[in-house]
């Protein structure tokens, strides 16, 4: 998120210390080992989107406008969930903040592809930091729990064409 970057930022110019660059790395890894670091920057990271989804995106919302958000709420968990598994995020005072003051979505589409699909598209794209196989089907399977636990997500076929998964989409905003 936007502030996230701002505080990394400010860190890596200003702070007689460096923290490690973005993406994938030795010295990330190891960074946060450390519990009071690794605490800190989920904190932050928390407190952000706090500010981007209960304060910004609730006030765009009294304005009238649409929000749409290709990531939200449950995408975090999952992340929080595979990047710091020894942490119980869901538990935490602030977590718990965030999930009550940030608007519930009227619509949630939630797009799956199967993990092969998922690694093809990686080396299409060439992505600098894929998830490995292991990551994307436990990705895939928290996602599928999350989708079974709340009739509220819409489920679509990520491999569907363009033009079904638009009318699928426009369907449902119609009802």
């Amino acid at each position: 998120t936007p502030g996230i970057e701002i505080v990394k930022n400010f860190i890596r110019n200003f702070m007689p210390f460096k923290i490690p660059k973005p993406g994938k790395s030795v010295q990330r890894e190891q960074s946060f080992k450390n519990p009071i670091i690794r605490k800190l920057w989920l904190f932050i990271a928390i407190f952000d989107l706090i500010i981007l989804y209960a304060i910004k995106y609730r006030f765009n919302m009294m304005l009238g406008n649409i929000v749409i958000a290709d990531r939200y709420i449950i995408d975090t968990a999952i992340d929080f969930k595979i990047n710091f598994s020894q942490e119980k995020i869901e538990k935490w005072w602030i977590w718990r903040l965030l999930i009550i003051i940030s608007p519930k979505p009227n619509i949630h589409f939630v797009a799956l592809i199967p993990v092969e699909e998922s690694l093809k598209r990686s080396l299409q794209k060439k992505e600098p930091f894929p998830d490995s196989k292991d990551i994307l089907e436990f990705r895939e399977n928290a996602y599928k729990k999350m989708i079974s636990n709340n009739r509220k997500i819409i489920e679509l076929n990520g491999l569907d064409s363009i033009e079904n998964i638009h009318c699928k989409v426009v369907r449902q905003l119609i009802k």
